[in-house]
């Protein structure tokens, strides 16, 4: 699957909002042993897909990093399409 870059940080804020609604669940709710386990192993789960996702996205945008071209005048940046 090929994600664009907002695509992919849209993910990454949705995986976000659920390992922390993990988080929160486990330190609120009375859980028993293995529904706990459950839950930590998901967060665990989506915790490493956010950071392959994160690398990706890494990998992707900085390449698109704006930079400064010779023939331009002094400063001037060329900004990326991130949205593409």
């Amino acid at each position: 699957m090929n994600l664009s870059p907002k695509a992919t940080r849209f993910i990454i804020e949705a995986l976000d909002y659920r390992i922390s609604a993990y988080q929160e669940r486990l330190n609120v709710e009375e859980l028993d042993e293995d529904e706990a386990s459950d839950i930590t192993n998901d967060a665990a789960f989506l915790e490493a897909l956010r950071t392959e996702l994160a690398q990706t996205l890494e990998k992707v945008v900085r390449p698109m990093m704006p930079t400064v071209r010779p023939s331009m005048p002094d400063g001037f940046v060329q900004e990326p399409n991130i949205f593409s």
